[in-house]
């Protein structure tokens, strides 16, 4: 050390290039003053509402971010409750595929041990109730995955019907080639009335579908249309989809609006 001559010593040149370091920019920094920075930081706790919002760089001039406690636990509301929202959607599908593929199960085994007779009522309870659900898969999968997830529930709702009683193995392809014909004028109609409510898309989706499915399936499960059975089976598909896609469409419609005005409360 030298003496600077008031009493006091320097540190010598080596010390006081260990103590600098640079910042990039030009500008020396003490490297005590960056490691008590650090320290400090390092030992906050910081949450996920924080980490979403804290910046690892200067923001921009102009761009606001949020740094208030009680901004960034807002923002960490809001993001808990789309996950929640999602998870709740993700569920509701899988719910709505198991349905579907038991309805059609059901409904294909009832016509063949009742016969082409039953088939009004059948549709009414179980076709109507496939057909909102198809509806509300329409609006879950729109997009390139829409005709591929729709033939593959199809196919499975067939294979399920073959394995219960391949005795009607038939009723099981018919079943198949109706709703998959019905599922393409369905999906037409639906996405070609997107300026419609909902419940009048889907209400239009399902005459259209119900129309397909009277003629062709019991065209392939017994070999001919019988006009009176065929009338009877449209009215009570379109009857019970109209009913089936009240219920469906009312409950994801309580659900969006419960999370809405959560998201509005936080």
């Amino acid at each position: 050390m030298e003496d600077n001559g008031t009493g006091r010593k320097n540190l010598s040149r080596d010390r006081k290039l260990r103590n600098i370091t640079s910042t990039g920019y030009g500008h020396p920094v003490s490297r005590r003053i960056s490691i008590d920075e650090n320290r400090r930081h390092s030992d906050d706790i910081l949450s996920l509402a924080t980490l979403a919002v804290r910046q690892p760089c200067e923001a921009p001039s102009g761009l606001l971010v949020a740094k208030h406690p009680s901004v960034e636990s807002a923002t960490y509301g809001k993001l808990r409750l789309r996950i929640d929202a999602a998870r709740t959607l993700h569920c509701r599908g899988i719910m709505y595929v198991l349905i579907y593929i038991a309805a059609v199960a059901v409904a294909n085994l009832m016509v063949a041990h009742f016969g082409p007779a039953a088939t009004p009522i059948i549709a009414f309870f179980l076709i109507g109730l496939d057909l909102a659900i198809r509806d509300r898969l329409h609006l879950d999968w729109r997009g390139r995955a829409l005709w591929s997830r729709m033939l593959a529930l199809i196919a499975a709702a067939g294979v399920v019907s073959y394995a219960l009683n391949p005795a009607a193995k038939e009723i099981a392809l018919a079943s198949l080639v109706a709703f998959g014909s019905a599922a393409m004028a369905s999906a037409i109609v639906f996405q070609l009335a997107r300026r419609f409510p909902i419940l009048a898309r889907a209400n239009g989706a399902n005459v259209a579908g119900a129309a397909v499915d009277s003629i062709v399936f019991p065209l392939i499960a017994f070999g001919a249309v019988f006009p009176t059975i065929a009338a009877l089976q449209f009215v009570a598909k379109v009857a019970g989809g109209a009913l089936w896609s009240w219920v469906v469409f009312r409950n994801t419609r309580t659900v969006q609006a419960g999370i809405a005005s959560n998201v509005v409360d936080r």
